[in-house]
């Protein structure tokens, strides 16, 4: 066996991706068929702490090999005695040569093994390297071209009822309305273009959908996706987990907006569609689009109509209720976990080697 091991880090990945998969089919449901999104945003957050955590407490779960109808017994039984055997011999002969028992296969192992990591570092690395330069970028577009609006910052702290909701900028630039940083560097960035030409309740209302982000934490969402990102990029859940923490998120603050006032949905609907035509119109270049990693935006245009019918329906809850907090409690005690299958073994009493039970 190499040095590295009998490929551990592959019996964790595929643990916490079977774990991080259950709980994914529940965010499913409690999106799509319970119209919960904000349970399913948590869940989907949960399965992201899945994927980068460790598995703590192994639950062994037993496998009777005959019970199998797919695995032949003849030929468990033959290659468990064959591998026995050959390790039986390459360790003679290390101890012959006076040397340790290298056999070929685990050299290939340590080539493959080297190979995958130095790929996964690489793109650890370019990624990594991408989000820092893109959050660095939208620093320098908010400072370069931004000011401090302190109306805007002063109907923020009416509509949060907070002291500490966080203040508005104005930038000369074609971005979407966003929320940028986290504690005290928590800022509400808005296009002041797009600003002058909105009446006061669609100001309000696109306010309000930022805020709802502040009061949701969100922000401190795009630091957890960014790092499961970059450490685990070629990993599908890791995208599909990233694209529905968003859309839930979009859903509970559209429906915290158009429940939030006495204004009519639609009125929020039309806010939303009148920062599309800003952001859709011809020359437009919405430097947004590279700052998605470390920003809550307005979201994928895709999803827009989906939302919209959300919007004027307001079908959903955009909060966790008793029952939702529950079952949050119950999934937090899957993260742990580390599922193992353990086959049913025991030993031939002919070979004096170990072989699954009959």
């Amino acid at each position: 066996m190499s040095e590295f091991g009998s490929w551990w880090m592959v019996g964790w990945i595929i643990s916490n991706t079977v774990v991080g998969g259950l709980i994914a089919i529940v965010a499913i449901a409690a999106n799509r068929w319970a119209k919960r999104p904000a349970l399913a945003h948590v869940l989907w957050v949960l399965v992201l702490v899945k994927l980068l955590t460790p598995p703590i407490v192994t639950l062994p779960i037993t496998v009777d090999p005959s019970r199998l109808t797919w695995l032949s017994d003849q030929w468990i039984s033959h290659s468990s005695r064959a591998d026995s055997r050959d390790d039986h011999r390459m360790s003679s002969m290390g101890i012959a040569l006076g040397t340790s028992a290298v056999t070929p296969r685990a050299g290939s192992d340590r080539s493959m093994i080297i190979v995958v990591v130095s790929i996964w570092a690489v793109g650890t690395v370019l990624l990594s390297m991408w989000v820092v330069s893109s959050a660095r970028r939208l620093n320098r577009l908010i400072h370069r071209s931004g000011r401090l609006d302190r109306v805007a910052t002063a109907q923020v702290a009416e509509i949060s009822a907070d002291r500490r909701a966080p203040p508005v900028w104005l930038v000369a630039a074609v971005v979407s309305p966003m929320l940028v940083g986290v504690g005290r560097r928590t800022r509400i960035v808005f296009p002041a273009a797009l600003w002058s030409t909105l009446d006061t309740d669609s100001r309000r209302l696109l306010l309000l959908h930022e805020v709802e982000h502040w009061r949701r934490c969100d922000p401190w969402i795009r630091y957890l996706e960014a790092i499961a990102w970059t450490v685990l990029w070629w990993h599908p859940l890791v995208w599909i987990a990233r694209q529905q923490i968003e859309d839930c998120e979009e859903r509970c603050c559209d429906l915290a907006a158009a429940r939030g006032t006495g204004e009519s949905p639609r009125v929020y609907a039309e806010a939303i569609l009148t920062t599309l035509d800003f952001l859709s119109e011809p020359g437009h270049l919405c430097p947004a689009m590279g700052t998605r990693p470390i920003a809550s935006a307005l979201g994928r245009v895709p999803q827009i109509e989906q939302r919209l019918r959300g919007i004027m329906s307001a079908d959903g809850q955009s909060q966790l209720g008793a029952s939702s907090r529950c079952l949050v409690a119950v999934l937090l005690l899957l993260l742990p976990l580390h599922p193992a299958l353990v086959f049913n073994r025991g030993v031939d009493p002919d070979n004096g080697v170990t072989a699954a039970k009959h």
